[in-house]
């Protein structure tokens, strides 16, 4: 049941996709490609903040602004800057409010043990689920991981989505219908793959 409004929500996503403009989208860009870049970077600061921001538009509106090299250096800039600020915040209140209040919980002691003896795994699989990114990393942060492994396996993890989201809306742009279509489809089986996977695990234990 959760599924289907989820499913409906990415068809109407996609439908609206195609009735936006892509070939005229020149006409609103900014003057100066470095102040975008800072704006950019601003916003996903921000996102670390105010969880309202969607990652997924941010990856958007730098597909749109630059060319895909500068559009994915980007995006990986600005992931680094909500990562370190999430971690931040992680650890600043895991002791104190985070781990206290989640600890008394089964399966919360069992994340906190999966991530601190498997690092770089747990950091990739939590990135495919669908929990908010500023979510995941103060739980990641609060588990007392490694800055290292955190920063940069979380990044190897937001890759797969990343690079298909940017591609997808250079192709859209640039009205390439084909390659956005198996791009979009390619999204969409990434959205919904972890759901799919952890449905056919409890169906096997059971």
């Amino acid at each position: 049941m959760a599924a289907l409004p989820v499913l409906v929500a990415i068809l109407f996503l996609g439908w609206e996709a195609t009735r936006i403009p892509w070939q005229n989208l020149d006409g609103y860009l900014p003057a100066s490609p470095g102040f975008a870049a800072l704006a950019i970077l601003g916003l996903y600061g921000l996102k670390s903040i105010f969880f309202v921001i969607p990652l997924y538009a941010l990856y958007i509106v730098s597909s749109i602004l630059f060319p895909p090299v500068w559009a994915i250096g980007i995006t990986y800039l600005g992931l680094t800057i909500e990562l370190l600020i999430g971690f931040w915040f992680g650890r600043r209140m895991g002791e104190t409010q985070i781990r206290p209040r989640i600890e008394k919980y089964d399966f919360s002691n069992w994340l906190f043990t999966f991530i601190e003896k498997h690092a770089g795994w747990s950091c990739i699989v939590i990135r495919f689920l669908p929990l908010p990114a500023d979510v995941s990393n103060m739980l990641l942060a609060a588990s007392r991981i490694s800055l290292p492994s955190y920063l940069m396996f979380s990044l190897v993890g937001f890759t797969p989505k990343l690079l298909s989201i940017i591609l997808a809306g250079e192709a859209a742009t640039n009205a390439h219908a084909g390659q956005f279509s198996a791009l979009f489809t390619l999204i969409i089986v990434l959205e919904v793959s972890p759901m799919i996977l952890i449905w056919l695990r409890r169906k096997y234990h059971k």
